[in-house]
């Protein structure tokens, strides 16, 4: 069995993992794997090279289109995702875990509403599609923002049905719609790498939006340890809840995913407009 990776080149790490020793050990690689990635950071801080912007975001994803749904489609029965459930690590199908977090996402966006829904960060429509699959009573209107063009272009053949109704290539802190236009906005991992990103980006999907957003991201502060370390050595997304009520945001839940990636600690956070 493979554990899974998304992050790696091929989407695969090449390591069998089905007993609990292998479990800690797949561990222990991802342990030395976060200290590998802030090394790299730290060099290219002292060599002056850019930071994460909103330029370099797309600069990176236009050069990636295409990849997650080329990683997602070679998935096999013997790609393996480290997830903690509840407060446990288990080894899932790779599969197995996209399909509970879309079904999970799916229920709480059913349960919000509403006659209209965008994804914000929507990439290659990877989680947006199974999602529309899963809902009971599509929304009317459906669109898909991201700031790479490349990568929504990627992801429109999936959408054979046209289900999707708009795309629109933006920054999530400057969306180009009116005061109010869509009942639900929801994220999957759009702002963590981008934490000087979360307030502007919250400030604009509160004008954006009539009724909720659902916003799926790390967690810092309900995170384990090994989840905390990684977070502060990449510089991702921390305090999503006290920027947003630092705003005057109504946060109405902030809990970790029932099943989540071992390596992120996602919660989700539902705010109420």
């Amino acid at each position: 069995m493979n554990i899974y990776s998304r992050s790696s080149s091929t989407g695969r790490l090449p390591e069998q993992a089905n007993t609990p020793a292998e479990v800690e050990e797949a561990i222990r690689r991802l342990s030395r794997e976060v200290n590998r990635k802030y090394l790299r950071k730290r060099l290219a801080r002292l060599l002056g090279l850019k930071q994460r912007t909103a330029d370099t975001a797309r600069d990176k994803y236009d050069q990636i289109a295409g990849q997650y749904r080329q990683t997602e489609d070679a998935l096999s029965s013997d790609d393996m995702e480290l997830v903690m459930v509840g407060g446990t690590p288990h080894l899932m199908p790779a599969a197995e875990f996209l399909d509970h977090h879309r079904r999970y996402l799916a229920q709480v966006l059913s349960e919000a509403g509403g006659n209209s829904l965008m994804e914000v960060g929507a990439g290659e429509l990877n989680t947006l599609l199974p999602v529309l699959a899963l809902l009971p009573s599509r929304p009317e209107e459906v669109i898909a923002l991201d700031i790479s063009e490349a990568r929504l272009k990627a992801g429109q053949p999936y959408d054979k049905a046209g289900h999707v109704t708009k795309y629109i290539t933006a920054s999530a802190a400057d969306i180009p719609l009116p005061d109010k236009s869509v009942d639900v906005i929801f994220t999957n991992h759009c702002l963590e790498q981008s934490p000087k990103l979360v307030a502007p980006a919250l400030r604009e999907f509160a004008r954006v939006c009539r009724k909720r957003i659902i916003l799926t991201e790390p967690a810092y502060e309900l995170a384990h340890p090994l989840q905390r370390k990684r977070i502060r050595k990449l510089g991702y997304v921390r305090g999503i809840p006290s920027t947003a009520r630092r705003l005057g945001l109504n946060v109405v839940s902030h809990e970790l995913l029932p099943v989540r990636r071992y390596r992120n600690g996602s919660a989700m956070t539902i705010i109420d407009i």
